[in-house]
């Protein structure tokens, strides 16, 4: 049963009253069990966590990533919810007996979020920056020699390993308007942005690196924002073309037709082709205001995320949807996936089989 905030804050009182009162042997101990059972509750949120995520529990209720999901839904801070979403694959990775170990030295404290997160981040660059992929064994040895070690132990461990793969990006807010950010750049970016400051010298007024970024981001989104492109947001008002970029593939089912054209795309060639008309694109662009148009079918709550966008079919173009206004929505990436699993199922192979089976069913239903 759910308190008031009234009772809720007598109870804050009475317990504040009851530690004012222990004697120093009595709060020690209490506050050891505590930790330990917060331990035990921080393993069982990672499998909870880990669930949430192979089920797309998360974007069924309009998040676009586990990580939206972690800070808005969860409340978590950004760095609470990195470190556990962080540990929680880097556990899912390891065998079976490796995992219940590697969660009871979790729960001993001798292993903690922090260094299993860092751990994860390391693989994960190393994957990405050298094409090495870490067998389950070897998790499993670099985790034991990060165990009982602080943070700065951690990085230097890992740091020994291959030197380049810390590479550390950081933000830290300064104040509401103010936002330090901190990443290694290479000898070829360094280059790079010599060469744009002397290109903006007399365009620069101090030539800091933060007016000289500002700069560059302004000009990169005037020519690749599509809302920018179509006057939709307050920036230069310049009437450019949205990029043929989008991937197509399945919000609302509004009509609208482009100028000269039918809204089915059947004057642009056949009907199966994935070639959608730029104007078509800009129609569902502007129509969707450039976000995903997921909506929770519970709660009501859309999605919004303007990350990784993309064009999708409502009925599917595989079986038989059409390039059309009326078809076609905009959908994050996690949305896109997440409409094509309920659709054709989980893995490609069985998306493929679904898919042939349901182009079979259509043909014979049209005979």
């Amino acid at each position: 049963m759910r308190t008031s905030s009234g009772e809720h804050e007598r109870c804050i009182f009475r317990r504040t009253m009851n530690l004012k009162n222990a004697n120093a042997e009595e709060l020690v101990s209490t506050l050891k069990t505590l930790v330990g059972e917060e331990r035990r509750i921080t393993t069982e949120i990672l499998h909870y966590l880990s669930e949430v995520e192979s089920r797309m529990i998360y974007a069924e209720m309009a998040y676009p990533s586990l990580y939206e999901f972690c800070t808005r839904y969860l409340e978590y801070s950004p760095g609470s919810a990195y470190r556990r979403i962080q540990s929680m694959r880097l556990l899912r990775e390891l065998p079976e007996t490796a995992r219940v170990a590697a969660e009871e030295k979790i729960k001993n404290g001798s292993l903690n979020l922090t260094n299993l997160s860092l751990a994860h981040s390391f693989f994960k660059a190393e994957k990405r920056e050298t094409g090495k992929v870490y067998s389950a064994a070897e998790k499993v040895d670099l985790i034991a020699k990060i165990e009982n070690k602080s943070k700065r132990e951690v990085e230097q461990t890992l740091s020994a390993i291959q030197p380049e793969m810390l590479k550390r990006e950081k933000e830290r807010v300064l104040s509401p308007d103010l936002v330090e950010i901190m990443f290694v750049a290479n000898s070829a970016l360094m280059s790079k942005l010599a060469r744009a400051r002397e290109v903006l010298s007399h365009s620069l007024v101090e030539g800091t690196y933060a007016e000289l970024f500002e700069t560059l981001v302004d000009t990169f989104l005037e020519h690749k924002d599509p809302m920018v492109k179509m006057g939709e947001t307050s920036a230069k008002p310049k009437a450019f073309k949205i990029p043929p970029a989008e991937k197509s593939g399945p919000v609302s089912a509004e009509k609208s037709t482009v100028e000269g054209q039918s809204s089915d795309g059947g004057a642009w060639g056949s009907k199966y082709s994935r070639y959608i008309p730029i104007k078509v694109r800009r129609q569902v662009w502007r129509r969707d205001r450039g976000s995903c148009t997921y909506q929770d079918p519970n709660t009501g709550q859309k999605c919004g995320s303007r990350f990784k966008v993309e064009l999708d079919h409502i009925e599917p173009h595989g079986l038989g949807g059409k390039n059309s206004i009326e078809n076609l929505r905009l959908r994050c990436r996690t949305h896109n996936l997440f409409y094509a699993q309920k659709v054709y199922g989980k893995s490609p192979a069985v998306w493929l089989g679904n898919l042939q089976t349901e182009r079979k069913l259509k043909a014979k239903v049209k005979t």
